[in-house]
């Protein structure tokens, strides 16, 4: 993956992180640190997927891609405080926070 077209999918991740909250607002108005969200790019509808790679190494490596299927268990991800950093479970996420 080049350069430019992961700091395009940050880009979408930092900018649907922010907008989550508008668009669920009557439901809920913040996320939290623990949250399961799933990622949806609204204009390709398509959800940040990830699942493991076994190479002979067993390096761990994970590969990250989109995926149309919306029931995808792989397609969850949770809220995480930076590395070093105490997030709380339950704790809000502002818009602009550096998570992981």
């Amino acid at each position: 993956m080049n350069i430019s077209r992961l700091f395009t999918i940050s880009s979408i991740l930092f900018i649907e992180l922010c907008l989550i909250p508008f668009a669920f607002s009557e439901l809920y108005s913040y996320v939290t640190c623990g949250s399961v969200i799933k990622l949806l790019n609204n204009h390709l509808k398509v959800r940040l997927h990830s699942h493991e790679v076994k190479y002979g190494s067993g390096s761990g490596q994970q590969s990250v891609t989109a995926i149309e299927d919306h029931d995808d268990v792989n397609s969850h991800w949770v809220i995480k405080g930076k590395s070093g950093k105490m997030c709380k479970r339950g704790d809000p996420i502002t818009c602009g926070t550096t998570i992981f």
